[in-house]
């Protein structure tokens, strides 16, 4: 693993907001605007973290995770989920290690992601 986050956002307000609050933090990251690019950069390169926006996922979220964690297994996916569209089923899948609702508190994201990721890439674990 290279130790960089990916940050999976399609809009780039957000996604600047994101990478700006993770890398004041001292987090690498990495950047997809698709669920396809996201898929690319998971086939190509290891993550231990990516955060998703879960509008990017489609229809059916666990399916798209699904997909996801199979090119990169050991990687953990949080999901970022609207207040106003949020499922439950979501929060309870075990493809997720953490589901926030959006709009976020970056107390709350950063929290989530200091339990699996260090500043500096390696697993909360190691």
């Amino acid at each position: 693993m290279d130790g960089a986050i990916l940050l999976a956002v399609a809009d780039p307000t957000v996604r600047r907001h994101l990478l700006s609050l993770v890398a004041e933090r001292g987090y690498a990251c990495r950047q997809a605007a698709s669920l396809a690019e996201c898929a690319r950069t998971l086939q190509s390169t290891r993550h231990p973290v990516a955060i998703l926006d879960l509008d990017l996922l489609g229809d059916d979220p666990l399916h798209s995770a699904q997909t996801l964690l199979a090119k990169a297994p050991d990687i953990r996916l949080i999901g970022l989920d609207s207040v106003a569209e949020r499922r439950a089923d979501l929060d309870a899948s075990p493809l997720f290690h953490a589901v926030i609702p959006k709009p976020f508190l970056a107390e709350r994201l950063l929290g989530v992601l200091a339990q699996i990721v260090t500043p500096h890439g390696s697993t909360a674990a190691d």
